[in-house]
């Protein structure tokens, strides 16, 4: 009588079905990056430091590669969809480093289209498995669309700033977007992590 091996994953199989373990690691070092300047400013190495570049470092860089690696990983899940595609993986890093080092080398604006970019991709990656679903979504998860609206909008009035509203885009993505990202996750997560089980109305 012959035993079936124990058939491991390949490590390709592993980051397709939990995308996290590549973004959780830029989201690290984009966050490293909006605390350097600080750090070389108290420590006398640089003359100044741009407060608005560390805000977008931390928003467009480490918040975003924590909440794109997060969704890659669990709306697949929540849906009961197949998991992230190659291209969708490589292309959605891809926009993440390109983000922490257009904003570390101060190309705000290229940081900023590139995250237009890497919203836009994330939204589509979303509706696409929304499309196909073997489960309906939570429905706190109504909240999400919101999210990506607000990063939309938001993006494009930092590039493109109305009169007399100039820091109406900022707020859109600084406040708007991890906001209704949380909403979204946490209302259906948080009481299934304290209390064990379904059911909640």
């Amino acid at each position: 009588m012959t035993v079936a091996a124990d058939v491991r994953p390949t490590w390709r199989e592993i980051l397709l079905e939990e995308p996290f373990r590549l973004f959780f690691p830029v989201g690290v070092l984009a966050a490293l990056a909006g605390v350097a300047p600080w750090v070389l400013y108290f420590a006398g190495v640089q003359a100044q430091y741009s407060g608005y570049s560390h805000g977008m470092a931390q928003i467009l860089g480490f918040e975003m590669a924590f909440a794109v690696g997060f969704l890659m990983t669990s709306v697949p899940r929540f849906l009961e969809v197949p998991g992230t595609r190659m291209w969708e993986l490589v292309f959605g890093l891809a926009l993440s480093i390109g983000i922490v080092l257009a904003l570390t080398l101060r190309y705000t604006i290229v940081g900023q289209v590139l995250f237009l970019a890497l919203t836009l991709h994330l939204s589509v990656f979303v509706l696409r498995r929304l499309r196909g679903r073997g489960d309906d979504p939570p429905p706190y998860f109504a909240f999400m669309p919101i999210g990506f609206l607000c990063g939309i909008l938001g993006t494009g009035l930092m590039l493109w700033p109305l009169e007399g509203l100039p820091q109406l885009g900022e707020l859109f993505v600084e406040q708007g977007i991890m906001l209704s990202f949380i909403l979204a996750v946490g209302s259906h997560l948080g009481p299934r992590l304290i209390h064990g089980h379904r059911g909640f109305p």
